[in-house]
Parts: C-alpha cells; sequence; structure tokens
C-alpha cells in the first residue's frame, strides 16, 4: 500500500518505524525487550507483513531469533530459530518469505568451529514449526554475509561469501 517499514538496531534493541505514502513517519517502537542484545536485523515483507530475523544474546551465546508483524501491527511471539541445545555463536541472519508465507531464514554460525563460520539455513511453513538446521556451505574457511531470496514458487537461493578466496557460492533448496 505504498507504506515504507524500518527495522534497526539501536544500542542493542531492536525497533521499528513506518511512514504511509505521503505521511509522517511513526514513532520509534521497540518490538524486542530481552535484556541482552539484539544486534544485525534483517527484514521481508509479504503484502504489509513484516518477517524479521536477528541475532540474540539473551542465552548467553547469541541464537538467530524471529518474530512477525501482521499487516494490522500486531507481533508474534519470539522465536527462536536455531537448534535450542546449541552453546555456538549464530550470527548475521538473512530472511526471505515466499507467496505462501513460509520463512526462510539463513546465517553465519560457530558451531563446526570457534573459528570458521559456515552457513545454516532453516524454513518455517506459515503457521508451522521451524525444520532442523541444515549446514548450506561445506567450503573450507570462513563463509560470511549471506543473503537470501525466494521466488514465486517456492524455491530459494542462498548467497554467501568465502572469505579466504573471496569467491561467492550459492545453494538452492529445495
Amino acid at each position: 500500500n505504498g507504506t515504507v517499514h524500518v527495522v534497526y538496531e539501536r544500542s542493542d534493541d531492536l525497533y521499528h518505524m513506518s511512514k504511509p505514502s505521503g505521511g509522517n513517519w511513526s514513532a520509534a517502537y521497540q518490538f524486542v525487550t530481552a535484556a541482552n542484545a539484539q544486534t544485525t536485523p534483517d527484514v521481508a515483507m509479504l503484502g504489509d507483513t513484516l518477517y524479521v530475523a536477528w541475532a540474540d544474546g539473551r542465552s548467553g551465546n547469541d541464537d538467530i531469533y524471529f518474530i512477525t508483524r501482521s499487516d494490522a501491527g500486531v507481533w508474534s511471539a519470539e522465536e527462536r530459530v536455531n537448534s535450542a541445545s546449541l552453546t555456538a555463536q549464530q550470527r548475521v541472519p538473512a530472511v526471505a518469505v515466499d507467496a505462501a508465507g513460509a520463512a526462510y531464514v539463513l546465517w553465519e554460525d560457530y558451531r563446526v568451529s570457534a573459528s570458521n563460520r559456515d552457513i545454516y539455513f532453516s524454513t518455517k511453513p506459515a503457521g508451522g514449526a521451524w525444520s532442523a538446521d541444515v549446514r548450506v556451505g561445506a567450503v573450507s574457511g570462513n563463509e560470511v554475509w549471506p543473503e537470501i531470496g525466494v521466488d514465486s514458487l517456492g524455491n530459494a537461493t542462498a548467497l554467501w561469501r568465502q572469505s579466504a578466496a573471496n569467491d561467492i557460492y550459492y545453494a538452492t533448496w529445495p
């Protein structure tokens, strides 16, 4: 409908603002209130529904969390995306959404090595539960800066950079 939405990090907290076409910016709304740092938010939209993923330090290490904001402005409950049993860090999520409302999240993950990041992925059908984490990247060295897109048929394409050689890799799902 022409409304612009912005999700951003300020002092380790996450905020949302919107601006309708021809209107003024809304007041900043803090949509996550956990005590620890929330960083690197990413947002996707389907219609006027926002899909947001971010790195969250509430468990003592960074995990990937997810929330939606309906077109009526109602925020859902926060959900952890990555496996709950992990003690390694997960950071820098990328989120996409398909035409049916399924969410796709990609992130940098330290579970294999404390010094090298790998790319992991999870998906959630509309109204469903998050899938098991899947390692997407399988090259040596740091895999960083993930991005994800979904076509109209629900086919996801993940992109990331392998930092040692400065090469770009991709994978598709399903």
